[in-house]
């Protein structure tokens, strides 16, 4: 017996209605990246890695969690290749000392950063 349905008196028939399956839809790849943290635990460095495994220039980043790294809700992310080059190169631009203000210059922190880019160019990174 076959599905009818009856509207303003016509009877139409009730036919299912048939669905493509879709295929599982890929995942994209995961974003890799190089990365380095300061042993003070409050500074990370990243840089993304391309598709042949190496150092993509121009998305380097470095993240100062105020707090400490394993309390995140307080921080601050530099991604301007060329500031990190004059933290090391330039110590007297008025970002340089406004960040050294900012990060307690006087604990030691900064050389922290300073330190921790230090090796990342060691790498190629910056």
């Amino acid at each position: 017996m076959r599905n009818k349905v009856e509207i303003d008196g016509k009877w139409y028939e009730l036919v299912p209605l048939e669905v493509e399956k879709k295929e599982k839809e890929s995942r994209p790849d995961p974003i890799f990246y190089y990365g380095c943290d300061s042993e003070c635990g409050i500074f990370s460095f990243n840089i993304l890695v391309d598709d042949d495994g190496k150092a993509w220039k121009g998305t380097e980043s470095v993240t100062y969690y105020s707090d400490g790294f394993n309390k995140k809700a307080h921080y601050e992310s530099w991604d301007n290749v060329g500031f990190l080059n004059d933290v090391l190169d330039n110590p007297t631009d008025t970002y340089v000392i406004e960040v050294k203000e900012l990060i307690k210059y006087n604990s030691g922190e900064f050389e922290d950063l300073v330190h921790l880019l230090k090796q990342v160019r060691k790498q190629g990174w910056i």
